[in-house]
This record gives C-alpha cells, sequence and structure tokens, in this order.
C-alpha cells in the first residue's frame, strides 16, 4: 500500500475509501490548468475532503441523536425555507 498524505491507498491503483480509479481527476486537472491553477494535488485534496466527510457524518450522527427535536426543528426550518423560497420563484 502507498500512502498518500494521511490516507492510505492501495498499490492497485483504486481509492480505499470510495473504490473509485486513482487518477481518475484526469478532467479536473485539464480545468484546473486551463484556470492557471498548475501544480495542484487534486488527490490530496480529495482525501482531505473524504477524512473530513467522515468525521463530520459521525459528529452530525451523534448530534442528530442527542437531540431529535432540534433536528426535526432545523428540517421543518429548511422545508418551509423551501416552500417560500419556490412561491416567490412561481411569482415571477
Amino acid at each position: 500500500m502507498e500512502t498518500t498524505g494521511t490516507s492510505t491507498m492501495p498499490a492497485s491503483g483504486v481509492c480505499a475509501s470510495c473504490g473509485q480509479p486513482i487518477g481518475a481527476n484526469r478532467t479536473l486537472e485539464q480545468v484546473l490548468d486551463k484556470l492557471g491553477l498548475k501544480d495542484i494535488d487534486v488527490e490530496e485534496y480529495l482525501n482531505t475532503a473524504r477524512d473530513y466527510f467522515k468525521s463530520g457524518t459521525n459528529k452530525a450522527t451523534t448530534f442528530a441523536k442527542e437531540n431529535p427535536g432540534k433536528v426535526a426543528a432545523g428540517a421543518a426550518v429548511v422545508a418551509i425555507g423551501a416552500g417560500l423560497l419556490i412561491a416567490a420563484l412561481n411569482r415571477e
């Protein structure tokens, strides 16, 4: 196994976290090159994002279990806000 940043990836070229082929980000790298953003290690950024999602998901799950009322209230606020936004867009 190779170690890149904080994550470990198998030498086969497949991400251990998501199963995507390593190097499949070539199109993204080409877009970044056209924007003048060269020498960016996309894999490193993706690995960092995966680590944040893993820890964030655990935090969100724990919060939801400890505070079901707050989660329900938040979902209600989002639903009401979405309804108001849709109504405003339909008026135009």
